[in-house]
């Protein structure tokens, strides 16, 4: 006797078998936090980049960082001459009895020496790529942290500890641009350490 086959069943069991496969792709993707591997929970809000109307960089004497003077009187990291010989950079809370609020935009960019970080109590404001491409590993943020750029961490692909001196309640309230998924999966807050 030949067998059954009924053109409806037939679609039916293709489209049982499509949603299931949707469905475990979808369960293969999400990396437990919610978040679809190689997207994030980037806030899709316009960041507020530190007000500066000088342009001057300056150079901090006999260091390694660049750095520009905001409209408040404090500090923007610009840039960083750090050579080789550095590998965990602790980035100064003030420079020539400035304070230091933001990193600017590709301030650290492609520094792939440098394995560590830790930004000071202060700062508020992380650039665009500020750390782009940098092969930092373990990084510190502080609690005055309010808004970090999209791509500011982007291709940092040996970080795999992101200390913050705040609450999670706090970290939830920081505004994230794209492009930090990295940043976003390690997270350890005061509370959870």
């Amino acid at each position: 006797k030949a067998l059954f086959y009924s053109k409806k069943a037939g679609i039916a069991t293709i489209a049982v078998l499509s949603a299931v496969i949707v469905a475990l792709i979808v369960l293969l993707i999400l990396d437990g936090t919610g978040i679809l591997y190689g997207f994030d929970k980037g806030n899709n809000v316009s960041i507020p980049s530190p007000s500066c109307s000088d342009t001057t960089v300056y150079s901090e004497e006999g260091g390694i960082y660049e750095y520009m003077i905001l409209d408040d009187g404090s500090i923007m990291i610009s840039g960083c001459t750090a050579d080789r010989s550095i590998t965990a950079l602790t980035i100064p809370s003030e420079i020539n009895g400035l304070k230091v609020t933001a990193l600017g935009n590709s301030s650290f960019f492609m520094m792939t020496w440098i394995s560590s970080v830790t930004v000071p109590e202060g700062v508020t404001y992380i650039g665009s790529e500020a750390f782009a491409y940098c092969g930092v590993s373990t990084v510190s943020l502080p609690s005055s942290l309010m808004y970090i750029q999209n791509n500011a961490f982007l291709s940092c692909l040996y970080l795999s500890t992101v200390y913050y001196s705040g609450s999670t309640e706090n970290w939830d309230n920081i505004l994230i641009g794209i492009g930090n998924t990295n940043l976003q999966r390690n997270i350890i807050t005061a509370e959870l350490e």
